[in-house]
C-alpha cells in the first residue's frame, strides 16, 4: 500500500532541471517541483 502524498512547499527559484518519470522527460523550474510531481532529476538545465 502506498503512502498518501504529503503537501510539498517549493520555492519559486528558477534553476531549471531535466527530470524523468516512466520514460518521459520534462523540464521543471527547479528540482523541488520535479520531485513533487514524482519525477527524478536527470541533469541541470532544460531537456533537449
Amino acid at each position: 500500500m502506498s503512502q498518501p502524498k504529503r503537501p510539498v512547499a517549493c520555492t519559486l527559484q528558477y534553476a531549471p532541471v531535466c527530470a524523468i518519470r516512466g520514460g518521459r522527460s520534462r523540464t521543471f523550474s527547479n528540482e523541488c517541483l520535479a520531485r513533487a510531481d514524482g519525477f527524478r532529476r536527470v541533469h541541470a538545465g532544460r531537456c533537449r
